[in-house]
């Protein structure tokens, strides 16, 4: 895959030099407000002048939010975030599997509210047509690839029977650098450097595939 974000990528077996980033990564302050946090970081190892607070996390998700009427997923599906990183200034690329939409309709049970939650989605696509480019999933290459070009990876992925989008800001052949939002450690955890974690590409692919019919959705970012 051609990837324009410039960037040497880490020797194979060395991620000494990707696993702390140049800036403490920001952490979602909400049950719902993984996917703005996890741009934040992503903007912020680009050198986008985001700021890393409360207002940014918050305004991203007015943004991009999916929720209608308090009916819907109070997280954000993979248009809206996509719309929200173009807005803060990001060349994006939105690679999915247009199934993810349906596990978001899980929380709309109501016919009507699901009508409507599915013109937004619509009107999101047809935004995004504009500013973005569409692509099928990213499979585990392709991921793998575009962190090594330079790339930053934003992934909806599986966390305990929930969906949860984390960032991967760095990487070699065989091991992605992923940053969680969710704090799962202390504050004296992420002084020491332990922000983020290792994880095989392979291990990181299963998690972004969402269901048995392959949905997934991967946000490629690279600085404008």
């Amino acid at each position: 895959m051609d990837e324009d974000g410039g960037g040497d990528a880490a020797p194979a077996g060395d991620l000494s030099g990707t696993m702390r980033q140049p800036f403490r990564p920001y952490l979602q302050t909400s049950q719902f407000t993984c996917g703005p946090a996890s741009l934040m970081n992503a903007a912020a190892a680009l050198g986008c002048g985001v700021p890393l607070s409360v207002e940014t996390e918050y305004s991203l998700w007015r943004r991009g939010n999916s929720v209608w009427m308090g009916g819907g997923h109070p997280g954000i599906e993979p248009e809206g975030l996509a719309l929200a990183a173009a807005e803060i200034g990001l060349k994006v690329r939105l690679c999915q599997h247009h199934g993810v939409g349906r596990l978001f309709d899980r929380w709309n049970r109501n016919p009507e509210r699901r009508r409507i939650a599915t013109a937004m989605r619509e009107l999101d696509r047809r935004a995004l047509a504009s500013i973005c480019w569409t692509e099928p999933s990213l499979d585990m290459d392709g991921m793998r690839n575009t962190v090594c070009a330079g790339g930053k990876l934003v992934v909806l992925v599986r966390l305990q029977g929930a969906l949860h989008w984390v960032s991967v800001l760095g990487g070699n052949r065989t091991s992605a650098v992923v940053h969680d939002p969710y704090l799962t450690g202390s504050l004296a955890d992420m002084e020491a450097g332990k922000d983020a974690v290792e994880e095989p590409w392979h291990d990181l692919h299963e998690r972004a595939c969402l269901d048995r019919q392959g949905a997934a959705a991967t946000l490629v970012l690279t600085a404008a």
